[in-house]
């Protein structure tokens, strides 16, 4: 069991995905996930393609392939202010670079990404 999306985006549990997206709120200077609208918080999303990702349900839906360039553009920005963990494949920076390249093949084919 665990999260699977299409593209190859990611494929992990989903406590791998929720620490994912925490590490990338907090690299963009987002409060803590649990503060916003979806979680268990009442604080609005920031007006930031980001929140394609990090507002995004965990089980379902997709990210149009509309939306997937710009995520991938904004998530290759953050790069540099995450965590690499001594080049461990489970980092933060390697699953979001993981994340990026799944968002850019999606995005050149005009595809959504699916989470299944």
């Amino acid at each position: 069991m665990g999260l699977f999306t299409t593209h190859g985006c990611f494929h992990a549990s989903y406590t791998d995905f929720h620490e994912l997206r925490s590490a990338i709120a907090e690299a963009a200077g987002w409060d803590e996930l649990d503060k916003y609208v979806g979680y268990r918080g009442t604080t609005p999303y920031p007006d930031d393609v980001l929140t394609v990702l990090l507002g995004h349900s965990d089980c379902d839906g997709e990210i149009t392939a509309a939306d997937a360039g710009p995520l991938a553009d904004r998530l290759e920005a953050l790069l540099p202010q995450l965590d690499d963990r001594d080049g461990d494949e489970w980092s933060p920076r390697a699953q979001t670079r993981q994340f990026i390249d799944g968002l850019t093949l999606a995005s050149a084919a005009g595809e959504p990404v699916r989470f299944l």
